[in-house]
């Protein structure tokens, strides 16, 4: 008479949403406890399910943050570097030759500023993700920061990877990619 609410308490004691798959297993004949177990069954059901697409909300306003910040710096301070470099090349047809170091100087500062921005831009939403998939933009990360860290790494990468989702993909992207970075700026 009381095994079930037995199995219950134990289930209630161990549960953890973030390792979901706990239920409270049911056998016998239906009973009050047998009932309460079912509810709570559903109950974990819904809690698993509304803590999934409270993450995958979270995620997506993360992403659609990011693209945000992305095309604001590349339409607005990307735009404004690139006419910072078209000022520079008419003052450097009008400068002397005393200045044409100064304004050579000025428009590779201004340039590298520009690339900085792109590189910045591309990280914070990866197009190579949506235009390439997966297996391919992770190939591409991994060898544009080989060149600029100046560190071999030897990506590979399963080509026949299950179905997963944007949201999967993305998380994955994100993780290699963060983990990638740390070891550039933490490992020597």
């Amino acid at each position: 008479l009381v095994a079930p609410l037995e199995e219950l308490v134990r289930v209630m004691r161990k549960v953890d949403l973030m390792k979901p798959g706990s239920r409270v297993s049911i056998g016998g004949a239906p009973s009050e406890a047998t009932e309460l177990a079912e509810t709570f069954n559903a109950m974990l059901e819904r809690l698993e399910a509304e803590r999934e697409e409270s993450m995958r909300r979270v995620i997506g306003a993360q992403e659609a943050e990011r693209l945000r910040v992305a095309q604001e710096l590349h339409d607005e301070i990307g735009q404004n570097l690139t006419a910072a470099l078209l000022q520079l090349a008419r003052v450097r047809k009008l400068a002397g030759p005393d200045l044409q170091d100064e304004v050579g100087a000025a428009t590779e500062t201004v340039r590298a500023n520009l690339d900085d921005l792109r590189r910045i831009a591309q990280r914070l939403r990866p197009q190579a993700l949506d235009e390439l998939g997966l297996t391919s933009a992770l190939s591409q990360f991994s060898a544009r920061l080989s060149v600029q860290a100046g560190l071999e790494i030897d990506a590979r990468l399963d080509s026949q990877l299950p179905p997963l989702t944007r949201e999967e993909e993305l998380v994955i992207y994100r993780v290699a990619q963060e983990a990638l970075t740390n070891v550039v700026r933490h490992a020597g």
